[in-house]
């Protein structure tokens, strides 16, 4: 049967700074939900649906601060999964929800090779960085593949600040609503806030023009965009002798 292999790593960002940035950006009242038409009941935007941005790994360097950040995640993933090392791109995105709300099951897959009749293909590796504590419920890993027999096993990652979860892609996942009431709301960020990040040696994204969000869009250019929230991901300055430090934990089979 197949082996699901997802791997944890607590407090994956060492500088604190970079976890509060985060969570700074994508605060509830960002533009960057707004500016996307974001339906936070339907997690993905009204107008297009899914949508995520690309960053070409080596073909050029960082230009905002979540690109800084998504070369720390690399680092850690390759670090797991030898494989990323082959990759040559890292598509983001970004999901808040509240506490009732899970995400149905799901392959991470090429958006845009569906659209286009192609049969599904997956990131090398899946990453998850959880950016709030105790609001929603777990992400749930299971060993099924989309060729493959129903799943036996199942595997939750429950929600804690700046924990990094990252996964074979290719098994299906999804996210449990919260259970019971909701926690104190003076909880900060109150809702459920997670940023994701897909390691692809190859993927079908096509840019959809200026100001237009779908799968794999380029970053914004910051000059042209009629967009308000790339002006809060400039870059930033990062230690680079930070050493991380790491508390690793199995998923509790379920």
């Amino acid at each position: 049967s197949a082996t699901c292999t997802v791997k944890i790593v607590d407090n994956a960002l060492p500088e604190t700074a970079l976890i509060e940035h985060l969570q700074h950006i994508f605060r509830s009242q960002s533009p960057f939900w707004s500016e996307h038409n974001y339906d936070t009941t339907l997690n993905c935007s009204r107008s297009v649906g899914y949508f995520s941005y690309l960053f070409p790994l080596h073909d050029r360097p960082a230009c905002c601060s979540v690109e800084q950040i998504i070369l720390r995640i690399y680092s850690i993933a390759c670090e797991h999964f030898p494989a990323v090392r082959d990759a040559k791109y890292a598509e983001w995105w970004v999901h808040t929800r509240p506490h009732s709300n899970g995400h149905q099951l799901h392959f991470d897959s090429d958006e845009t090779r569906i659209e286009a009749g192609r049969s599904a293909a997956h990131p090398i590796v899946s990453c998850v960085l959880f950016l709030s504590d105790d609001i929603g419920g777990p992400t749930l890993m299971t060993d099924q593949l989309i060729s493959g027999p129903l799943a036996s096993k199942g595997w939750l990652c429950h929600s804690k600040t700046n924990r990094l979860m990252m996964f074979d892609a290719s098994y299906l996942h999804g996210v449990l609503p919260g259970r019971g009431a909701c926690p104190s709301m003076t909880i900060s960020p109150s809702r459920r806030l997670t940023f994701m990040v897909g390691f692809w040696k190859t993927i079908a994204a096509t840019d959809r023009g200026l100001d237009h969000p779908g799968p794999g869009q380029p970053f914004p250019n910051i000059s042209e965009s009629n967009y308000t929230w790339p002006a809060e991901m400039l870059p930033i300055e990062i230690a680079t002798s930070s050493t991380i430090s790491e508390s690793r934990k199995d998923c509790p089979e379920v």
